[in-house]
């Protein structure tokens, strides 16, 4: 797979990713901030990665937010091409 289109399918799903954590704040009725005082993720971070503006978290951060909403972090982990 070439670099670009792994690179697009990488931002695809990291801005899935975002609005899936989006969602079950909002479904848990969880502020911003809370997440941010129980996870050591800055709320400003926070925001962009919902919005998609964070392309790419690093591994810790996705662990954290995954552990957090209780998402299984393999499917955010699995080949992109798979």
């Amino acid at each position: 797979m070439e670099e670009s289109k792994y690179l697009e399918i990488h931002k695809e799903k990291m801005i899935a990713f975002g609005q899936m954590i989006k969602e079950k704040r909002n479904e848990l009725g969880v502020s911003l901030e809370n997440v941010a005082k129980e996870t050591g993720i800055g709320k400003a971070y926070l925001s962009r990665i919902e919005r998609g503006d964070r392309g790419n978290p690093s591994f810790i951060i996705v662990y954290e937010l995954c552990r957090y909403f209780n998402i299984d972090i393999s499917n955010i982990l699995s080949n992109p091409a798979a």
